[in-house]
């Protein structure tokens, strides 16, 4: 059976999620920063062009270690973890951070032709962009044998005190909570 690669649409629904994270993370911190600044500094400010590049910069390394960390630690962004998508090398491994690094300058060079390079998981077998060719990676579906996280339970445990299990939909027939047939 074919490994569950994950969709155009999906993929890029988790990016723009991932997008809006992080710029959110670095407003707030900027602005904080500026607060600081603004404060341990007397006087007029004005924006000079070391003070932009600086800034560019700081938010270049940010972003990349945001992508680059998430992936090469747990394997998935916060938005790819809330769409259900894991990235692993075409072996099926666990992304290091050279693999992580080589992908996100393989998204930048995805993004340079006007975002051709997301297109190619369009046309290709395993749904893999530009990105993912420069580093060896596929973004699948997350399987649904998966260990749950510390906390979460698992839909075969006994439900908490004061919580029932949701009625269950099996083959077109709803059944009731505790009735699923072995």
């Amino acid at each position: 059976m074919a490994p569950p690669y994950a969709g155009v649409v999906t993929r890029g629904v988790a990016l723009v999620i991932d997008v809006v994270i992080v710029n959110a993370i670095a407003l707030v911190g900027s602005v904080v920063l500026g607060l600081v600044l603004s404060t341990l500094v007397p006087g007029e400010q004005s924006l000079d062009l070391p003070t932009v590049l600086a800034s560019a910069t700081a938010w270049i390394v940010f972003v990349g270690g945001y992508f680059a960390g998430f992936w090469a630690l747990v394997g998935h962004t916060p938005g790819m973890r809330l769409l259900g998508l894991e990235l692993t090398t075409t072996a099926g491994e666990t992304v290091g951070l050279t693999r992580a690094c080589a992908r996100v300058g393989g998204m930048v060079l995805a993004a340079i032709p006007f975002g051709a390079g997301f297109l190619l998981s369009l046309v290709d077998d395993r749904r893999q962009g530009l990105q993912d060719k420069v580093a060896g990676t596929v973004v699948l579906y997350a399987s649904p044998n998966a260990v749950p996280l510390a906390g979460t339970p698992s839909l075969d445990a006994a439900p908490a005190h004061g919580f029932e299990r949701p009625a269950e939909t099996v083959e077109g027939t709803v059944l009731p909570p505790g009735a699923r047939p072995v």
